[in-house]
């Protein structure tokens, strides 16, 4: 994804991949650190937080208004 998104290149040296960040990554990264957050967006850690949040979130507002949502009882290994 970060690949796809032009965020890094990737390089080869032998049988090892390398990923070396882009202008528009380092770009991100610079203002993701400029914002002044306590936690940097940059770091894996937040963004993990943020994504489990996310879909939290969002699982917790489909169960609400959707209770019965197949895609759910699939998730949670019921069958529809």
């Amino acid at each position: 994804m970060i690949i796809d998104r032009g965020y890094v290149k990737e390089r080869m040296e032998g049988s090892t991949k390398y990923l070396l960040p882009s202008k528009l990554g380092l770009g991100l990264v610079h203002g993701y650190d400029r914002i002044g957050l306590d936690k940097s967006l940059s770091k894996p850690q937040l963004r993990r937080e943020v994504g489990f949040f996310l879909f939290f979130l969002a699982v917790s507002l489909i169960n609400y208004f959707r209770p019965n949502a197949t895609w759910f009882k699939c998730a949670k290994g019921q069958k529809p």
